[in-house]
């Protein structure tokens, strides 16, 4: 859930698809997951409009002991814009376990012009051309073997620094420092100049 001062809208999206829009995309998948981002004005929480947005395919192909695939936030631009991160955790069984990791895209989604997708039941088979356009900004991964592996889930807007650049702050989940392997991480990712 994030909130934009210039639509004043509150916007919100599912990490994974809807059971009416297919089955859950994950290991092995060849498509990335179908995902509504829906609107609500700030005023009264009533629904504005809901856009088709698409992620990335997986790239994980074996069996996992934990998995978790799709958007984990969402972050509002002053442009009116969304900053969106899709985010893969894979943890191995047994052995490959060392190689857990953490696979993370940080997105500019385009909101003008897009299409409102309110109306479908839906979205399994949509034209791809009614999805949001998007541009990647970053991506980058943390892995257990490095021993920075970090499940990113939070994020919002930092200072502007003096140059204009607009920072962006995140934060993992770190499962209450789940047995002492998980620690917590706060990243700060200073956007280009462009980013607005």
């Amino acid at each position: 859930l994030c909130y934009n001062s210039k639509t004043n809208c509150f916007y919100t999206t599912t990490e994974n698809q809807l059971p009416v829009d297919g089955s859950v995309i994950g290991i092995g998948s060849m498509q990335g997951a179908r995902l509504r981002i829906q609107s609500f004005s700030a005023k009264n929480l009533t629904p504005q409009n809901c856009y088709a947005y698409i992620t990335d395919v997986p790239t994980a192909t074996s069996s996992a002991r934990q998995y978790a695939f799709g958007v984990s936030e969402l972050c509002a631009l002053p442009s009116g814009d969304l900053l969106v991160l899709e985010r893969e955790f894979w943890v191995g069984n047994s052995l490959s376990v060392i190689g857990s990791f953490v696979r993370n895209k940080i997105y500019k989604v385009f909101l003008k012009n897009a299409k409102d997708i309110s109306n479908y039941v839906s979205i399994s088979t949509l034209d791809r051309s009614m999805f949001l356009s998007k541009k990647l900004l970053l991506s980058w991964e943390t892995t257990l073997s490095k021993g920075d592996i970090a499940n990113y889930e939070g994020m919002c807007l930092g200072p502007t620094l003096g140059d204009g650049r607009q920072t962006l702050l995140l934060i993992n989940d770190s499962q209450h420092a789940y047995k002492g392997i998980l620690g917590e991480y706060l990243m700060i990712v200073v956007l280009p100049k462009d980013i607005e």
